[in-house]
């Protein structure tokens, strides 16, 4: 049994059947299985929406100008996120964890 198995719970929390069942994948203390569980589906559900719209994505792409269009794409999302990914960082260096994840969804939103 890992040792993170055998600790006692953070939070007071006795742990469940649940908490205890996911402590064979991660660390997760009493009373966090469900959180961990709706994380999980959360990213699933992420995924699976990239690889439904990437294919048409990709056939939009291809069929308004070709492998060349395609290419420039490409290109451009690169050098959008060479300037987007250093903003964000410096974004969550000033602001607190729940002040950012408002801003950013804020900004999706709009």
């Amino acid at each position: 049994m890992s040792v993170s198995a055998q600790r006692a719970p953070r939070t007071g929390e006795r742990a469940g059947v649940l908490d205890r069942a996911l402590r064979l994948f991660a660390d997760v203390e009493g009373g966090e299985g469900a959180t961990v569980l709706l994380l999980a589906l959360n990213v699933f559900l992420l995924f699976t929406a990239y690889y439904v719209i990437k294919p048409i994505r990709e056939a939009l792409i291809l069929s308004g100008g070709g492998a060349e269009v395609k290419s420039y794409a490409a290109a451009g999302q690169a050098m959008l996120l060479r300037t987007l990914v250093p903003a964000y960082g410096s974004l969550a260096d000033r602001l607190p964890r729940r002040a950012l994840l408002n801003t950013v969804t804020a900004f999706f939103v709009l």
